[in-house]
C-alpha cells in the first residue's frame, strides 16, 4: 500500500480533494456566518482565517506538483535525472500530504489508521532511495 501513494495520479487526485475539502469548507464558514448575522467584512475574515488560507496554501503545493511534474515529463532529461527528479517530486508530494493528515481525517478522505502508516511508511521509503542516489553523485 505505500507505493500506491507514489504514484504521480494518486497523490494528484490527493491534492485535488485537499483543495475541493477546504474550499468547501470556507465557503460553509462564509455562509454561516452570513446567516448568522454577521456582516460581509467580518464573515470573509472569519472564513480567511479558519479555511481560505489553508486552501491558498494547498492551492500553491498542488501547483508546485504539478508543474515540477511536467517539467519532469516534458523537459527532455535523460533517464536517469528524470527517475531521480521524479522521486524527489514524489517526496515533496508525500511530505505535503502529510502535513494535512489531519484534514484527510475529519473530511473522511482517510477513514483508518493504515492509510496514514502507509504514508509515512512510503515517506521513509522515498527518503531512502533519494539518500542512496544523492550518495551515488
Amino acid at each position: 500500500m505505500p507505493q500506491e501513494f507514489t504514484d504521480p495520479a494518486v497523490y494528484n487526485t490527493l491534492f485535488d480533494w485537499l483543495v475541493c475539502y477546504q474550499l468547501a469548507q470556507g465557503a460553509a464558514l462564509y455562509d454561516e456566518a452570513i446567516r448568522s448575522g454577521k456582516d460581509e467584512f467580518t464573515a470573509r475574515n472569519g472564513s480567511q482565517v479558519y479555511a481560505l488560507r489553508d486552501l491558498s496554501l494547498l492551492y500553491i503545493e498542488r501547483l508546485i506538483i504539478r508543474r515540477f511534474l511536467d517539467n519532469v515529463d516534458n523537459a527532455g532529461h535523460d533517464r536517469a535525472a528524470a527517475a531521480a527528479l521524479r522521486r524527489l517530486c514524489d517526496l515533496y508530494a508525500l511530505w505535503a500530504a502529510e502535513k494535512h493528515l489531519g484534514v484527510l481525517f475529519e473530511g473522511g478522505h482517510f477513514t483508518s489508521a493504515k492509510q496514514s502508516k502507509a504514508l509515512k511508511t512510503a515517506i521513509v521509503g522515498l527518503c531512502a532511495q533519494v539518500k542512496v542516489r544523492a550518495l551515488c553523485k
